[in-house]
Formats: C-alpha cells, sequence, structure tokens
C-alpha cells in the first residue's frame, strides 16, 4: 500500500530527460532485492535507485543536501547488514 512507500521533497528538483523530479518515492526493500545486493547482482547505489524506480545516473543528479536526505530513508528501508558489508560503493 502507499503507506509502506517513504517520500522526499527535494530542496532542488532534478530532470529526467524533460522530466522535472521534485519528489522521491521510495518502496520498501523486498527479500528479492536483498537477494540481488547479497549475491553482488547490484550495487548498493544500485539498489537505491530500484527502490526508487529510478536510473542510478538520475540520483547522481541530486544535490548533496538532497542525496544525504534520501540515503536517511534508505537506511530506514533495508537491513543494517547492507551498510555493514565491505563494498566498494555507497
Amino acid at each position: 500500500s502507499d503507506a509502506d512507500y517513504r517520500y522526499l521533497t527535494l530542496r532542488r528538483a532534478i530532470t529526467r530527460g524533460s522530466e522535472k523530479i521534485a519528489r522521491i518515492r521510495m518502496r520498501p526493500a523486498m527479500l528479492e532485492d536483498i537477494d540481488d545486493w547479497s549475491n553482488a547482482e547490484i550495487s548498493n547505489r544500485e539498489l537505491l535507485a530500484r527502490l526508487c524506480d529510478l536510473p542510478a545516473a538520475v540520483l547522481k543528479k541530486l544535490a548533496w543536501d538532497d542525496a544525504e536526505a534520501l540515503m536517511e530513508i534508505f537506511h530506514q528501508v533495508v537491513p543494517g547488514f547492507v551498510f555493514a558489508a565491505a563494498k566498494d560503493d555507497a
């Protein structure tokens, strides 16, 4: 349900092609997402992008303060071991 999603209103909107994005919706992590991450099929950033239903390249356009706020939400929706494991990306 929509209540399971987390939302972030951006301080500075970003673009995806001609689309302006002022708010990002993050869905809860599913077992499939965590399995793909733990099997090294996707990186942390790709996991974040998947949960936001946005390409990783679009998320790279975020202003730093918006990126930090999004990462706070990310930490709330994925298991803690995702951040405890040594990985080569953020």
